[in-house]
Parts: structure tokens; sequence; C-alpha cells
């Protein structure tokens, strides 16, 4: 689900199918990627997110399930969107050397 938290809109909602092998209602950029991926991309693609704004480029927050450097990539260079938020600490492409922080040995606010 892709909302606005400021305006509390929902702009775009795709239902989980299951393998979706023949690609229908998926953007060509996104035809191709992993599925969690393809999501992200079609959604961008589909509500028009990767047009160019006059503000210059859109960030994206998301949760940890959403969250790699392949996708980042992906959301930069084909979209024109940034992206960033909460990682876990064994997702591919990061260094969890630097994402090893525990309640016990950070404070409030703190971050890598």
């Amino acid at each position: 689900m892709l909302s606005d938290s400021k305006y509390y809109f929902i702009y775009h909602v795709d239902v989980y199918q299951g393998k979706n092998n023949h690609n229908a209602y998926i953007d060509k950029v996104a035809a191709e990627l992993p599925t969690t991926q393809k999501t992200v991309i079609n959604t961008i693609r589909k509500t028009g997110l990767d047009m160019v704004a006059p503000e210059g480029y859109r960030y994206l927050a998301s949760d940890n399930k959403y969250n790699c450097n392949e996708l980042l990539a992906i959301m930069r260079d084909k979209c024109r969107v940034f992206g960033g938020g909460t990682k876990r600490r064994k997702r591919k492409g990061f260094d969890s050397e630097q994402l090893n922080m525990t309640k016990a040995t950070s404070e409030r606010g703190e971050y890598n």
C-alpha cells in the first residue's frame, strides 16, 4: 500500500496474488525483479511518482521488509525516488557490524 501520512490518503494498493508468472498489470521496468522489489517499483510507476516533480526528487520511507540496497538503487536510478527507513541486521547488502546496535548499548535517538 502506498499512502500519505499527512492527508491520510491511499494512492495505490496491490493485493498479493501469489506468483504472477504472466506479470499481468505489472510495469515492464518491474517485471523481472524479485517479488518485493517488483511490488514497490510497480507501485511507484503506476502512481506516477517516477515523473519529474518541480520540487526535485521524492523520498519514500518504508519499513524493514521493503528496505534493501538493491531496491534503493533501482528506485533512485529508474524512478528518481530516494528511499530509506528501518533496516534488518541480516538484510542482504548491509554491513551487519554497522547495524549492531542493541537497547543495552545505545541511547534513545542514537543511530548509525
